[in-house]
Order: C-alpha cells, then sequence, then structure tokens
C-alpha cells in the first residue's frame, strides 16, 4: 500500500508499506527517510493523531506530520 505522507512545512511524498504494518512502522520509515527520530513524529488524521498500535488498512491513504 502506498501511503502519502505531508510534513506541515514541506509537500507530501510516498512510503510504501504493507496494508497491516502499523502507524509506529510508518514512523519508523519516514524517520529514516526523513532523518527525524520516531518518537519526535505525531501521525495526524481527521484532526485526530493515530496511536502507534494502529495499522494503515484502517486509516487513511493521507497522513499528515
Amino acid at each position: 500500500m502506498i501511503v502519502f505522507v505531508r510534513f506541515n512545512s514541506s509537500h507530501g511524498f510516498p512510503v510504501e508499506l504493507d496494508a497491516n504494518a502499523s502507524i509506529l512502522q510508518l514512523k519508523e520509515a519516514v524517520a529514516k527517510r526523513q532523518e527525524v527520530p520516531a518518537d519526535q513524529l505525531r501521525v495526524i488524521f481527521a484532526g485526530k493523531e493515530l496511536s502507534n498500535d494502529l495499522t494503515l488498512q484502517v486509516s487513511s491513504p493521507w497522513i499528515f506530520f
């Protein structure tokens, strides 16, 4: 599954992960690409912060950091 990630101050970019991947795994993939510690990232969808144990399958293909 391809998830489109966008930081507040930048353009979006795609991240490819398994649909069963957790939000924590998404944070780790983004952290590696953006050189930001994963524990400092927050994933926001529909105005709410997503917890690390949720999977991408229950989220949206548009994720904001």
